[in-house]
C-alpha cells in the first residue's frame, strides 16, 4: 500500500491534491479495462475529532444552549478515562455561521476544532490518541491511502514509520506571500509545529491554479507507485 500524508497548515491545498489523485486512477481504469482499478481512499486525522465535536455540540445545543454561549461551558467529562470536567477557554469562540457538511452537521468551528483536538484530547489523553484513531479504522487492503491533515510532528512520523511519504503543500497569494487562513490563530501549534520540517515532497503555488497543484500531486503519486514496482 501506497501510504501519502499532506500538510500542513489550513486551506493550502491538501483535499485537491488528494482527490485530484483519487480522480486520477478512477478515470484511467475505466470499466472494463484490463487491469482492476486501484484501491483508493483518503482519510484524515481529524474525522473522528470532527465526530466527537459535533456529538458533543448536537448534546449541548439540544439541551437549550445557543452557539455564542458554548465557550461558557465545560466539555463533559469523559466516562472511562477522565474524571473532571474541563472549562472551555474564552478564545474559542463558536462561529456564529459556521460551515456545516455531513460529517459536521452542528458546524466546523475551527476554534474549538483546534482546541479540542490539541489542548483536550492530545494534553490530556496522549499526543497519539488521534493517530491510534485513524490507523485502528483504516484497511489494510488498500492501494494507495492518503491522509490530508498532518498538523503534527508525531503525525508525519506515523505515516514515515509505516513506509509512507509526507508532502508538503504551500498555497501563495497572488503577490507572492504565504496565505493564512483568518478563520482560526495562525500561531497555534497545529499550524506551527511542523514548520521546517523535513518533508519528502513539496507543492507550492500561487492561488487560482488548483488544477495545477492536483497535476503535480498525481506526478507524486505516480512516480511513487513506480518507485514501489
Amino acid at each position: 500500500m501506497l501510504l501519502l500524508g499532506f500538510g500542513s497548515k489550513a486551506r493550502q491545498g491538501k483535499d485537491t491534491a488528494a482527490q485530484a489523485i483519487k480522480d486520477y486512477f478512477k478515470q484511467v481504469y475505466y470499466p472494463g479495462f484490463a487491469a482492476p482499478a486501484p484501491k483508493v481512499q483518503i482519510f484524515k486525522y481529524a474525522t473522528a475529532l470532527y465526530q466527537e465535536t459535533n456529538d458533543w455540540l448536537k448534546v449541548t445545543t439540544q439541551d437549550g444552549l445557543e452557539y455564542s454561549e458554548l465557550g461558557h461551558y465545560v466539555v463533559p467529562p469523559d466516562e472511562t478515562n477522565f474524571n473532571t470536567h474541563i472549562q472551555i477557554p474564552e478564545w474559542v469562540k463558536p462561529d456564529p455561521n459556521p460551515q456545516k457538511s455531513e460529517l459536521a452537521p452542528y458546524g466546523k468551528h475551527p476554534k474549538l476544532l483546534q482546541w479540542w483536538g490539541t489542548e483536550y484530547r492530545r494534553h490530556h489523553f496522549g499526543q497519539d490518541y488521534w493517530i491510534k484513531k485513524l490507523y485502528q479504522s483504516m484497511p489494510t487492503n488498500l492501494d494507495i491511502a492518503m491522509v490530508t491533515d498532518v498538523r503534527f510532528i508525531d503525525e508525519a512520523e506515523a505515516i514515515k514509520q509505516r513506509g509512507g511519504y509526507v508532502i508538503n503543500l504551500q498555497r501563495l497569494n497572488k503577490d507572492g506571500s504565504p496565505y493564512v487562513d483568518l478563520s482560526r490563530p495562525a500561531d497555534h501549534p497545529s499550524e506551527t509545529q511542523l514548520d521546517g520540517y523535513n518533508w519528502d515532497f513539496y507543492i507550492k503555488n500561487k492561488e487560482g491554479h488548483a488544477a495545477l497543484t492536483g497535476e503535480i500531486a498525481i506526478t507524486i503519486a505516480q512516480y511513487l507507485r513506480g518507485l514501489q514496482k
